[in-house]
């Protein structure tokens, strides 16, 4: 048996791009706990030798994050994205209505808009400031040309550093280009 739970810990990193910001801390707590029933629920007498015990290995990883959102984004994020200090992951973790993720992102976001989103990372939750880091991010990322050309592609990979969701994206932004005119 092969089954990767680093993957499934990152898929918390995708679904929170679709999880309403208030339903976030209850989607990162059942996605472990579906995890380890998903492994719980797997027989070992099916598995022998270096199956089981590679079975077992992995529902002991994955309960150790159940329910602990805080330990998956530290896990997920950790070392990363200016992230050095030990809970960085999790006080920097995706926030705003671009969910800016990253102490490095958070700083210089921060200088841009002239307020301290270090020491007040709560912020990028509020209105004011979840709007003002996505005006940041997408100017400095230079998502204007782009959107007036069409890319979404790009914008995609400039925003989430990959093209998951971009079929989902591509109905949306026509949908939205629809009711604009």
């Amino acid at each position: 048996m092969s089954m990767d739970v680093e993957v499934l810990i990152e898929a918390y990193t995708i679904l929170k791009q679709y999880i309403p910001q208030k339903d976030r801390q209850e989607a990162a707590d059942n996605l472990m706990s579906v995890v380890v029933d998903m492994l719980n629920d797997i027989e070992l007498k099916e598995f022998s030798g270096a199956d089981a015990a590679l079975t077992r290995a992995y529902k002991e990883y994955a309960a150790e994050y159940e329910r602990k959102p805080e330990r998956i984004a530290n896990k997920v994020y950790g070392g990363r994205m200016g992230n050095d200090t030990e809970g960085d992951g999790w006080k920097y973790h995706g926030r705003g209505l671009i969910q800016l993720t990253g102490r490095e992102n958070y700083d210089n976001c921060g200088s841009g808009i002239g307020v301290d989103l270090l020491g007040n990372p709560d912020w990028l939750a509020t209105p004011k400031y979840a709007a003002l880091s996505a005006g940041w991010f997408w100017n400095k990322k230079g998502l204007n040309s782009l959107a007036d050309a069409g890319d979404t592609e790009t914008i995609t990979k400039r925003i989430n550093g990959g093209l998951i969701g971009l079929d989902d994206r591509k109905a949306k932004t026509a949908k939205a280009l629809q009711v604009l005119g």
